[in-house]
């Protein structure tokens, strides 16, 4: 996998997660592995253990997501999955005007994708096999593979599969990298090492209760603000150390270009107000 930087990281992030919760939801279980999941499964004997398994794994050298359905062989299982495939892409931001799937399946499966309301190109020639793309890019595949574990020294189990190619789904989601950076709360400006000391056990408290916080360590009040505005920061907390010995600092609020003088036990109940 090539280096990827922020502000791209964090649209890979925004896209692995809303993957894993909507796999989630459909009851697949995570599983972390160096092999195949159905190396994993056949290694492991899991059909022992229940009678449907379903898991998901990203392989980082591939840069995909892989899932795997092992018990289930009705035609619902098969639409079952054609249905997932099309509603991750869809909640991954993928627009629906380039998104195209087409379906290899019994008559069955493609009346149950019509009744689930996804949009598809039928070919009634089963057993299932489909694609997602857009443009040239393919986006996802899945088939129906029931002759897989056996081929792998395991019995044969009714198995669905699917590949999500990560790399070509980030392209297609065309929104612009820095809309999915989380914005930066509050930027500490300090003046003097009291200020900076009195800033990190401050800042401590808000990040650990998951405020997006950062603190200037170097330069002037007016180089760090510069820094603030550079990162986007919604509050600017301007410490300097004869109001944090007399028990203020200022809050400069970027939305509503507002300034105000702020009690330090009144500091994070201020922030919290002004983002909320």
């Amino acid at each position: 996998m090539k280096d990827v930087l922020p502000p791209a990281v964090s649209k890979w992030q925004f896209i692995e997660e809303k993957a894993r919760a909507l796999l989630e939801s459909f009851a697949f279980r995570e599983l972390r592995s160096d092999g195949a999941l159905p190396r994993a499964y056949v290694a492991h004997r899991r059909w022992e253990r229940e009678p449907v398994t379903r898991w998901y794994r990203f392989d980082r050298e591939t840069v995909r997501l892989e899932a795997a359905v092992f018990g289930p062989a009705a035609p619902s299982a098969d639409a079952e999955l054609v249905a997932m495939t099309a509603g991750m892409l869809e909640d991954l931001g993928v627009p629906a005007a380039v998104r195209r799937l087409t379906v290899h399946a019994s008559e069955e499966v493609c009346g149950l994708l019509a009744h689930l309301g996804v949009a598809h190109e039928p070919v009634s020639a089963p057993p299932l096999s489909f694609e997602v793309r857009a443009g040239e890019r393919r986006l996802a595949a899945g088939a129906r593979a029931d002759e897989l574990l056996p081929s792998l020294g395991g019995p044969r189990v009714p198995t669905l599969m699917l590949v999500v190619d990560l790399e070509d789904v980030v392209a297609a989601v065309d929104e612009p990298d820095e809309s999915f950076e989380p914005p930066l709360t509050a930027y500490f400006a300090c003046d003097g090492a009291a200020a900076r000391a009195w800033a990190v056990k401050a800042a401590q408290r808000l990040r650990l209760d998951g405020v997006r916080a950062e603190i200037g360590h170097d330069g002037g009040v007016e180089e760090q603000r510069e820094r603030a505005i550079g990162l986007g920061a919604r509050l600017v907390v301007v410490v300097r150390e004869e109001e944090v010995h007399a028990g203020t600092v200022v809050v400069e609020d970027r939305g509503t270009d507002r300034r105000e003088v702020v009690a330090l036990d009144d500091l994070e109940s201020t922030i919290r107000q002004r983002v909320d």
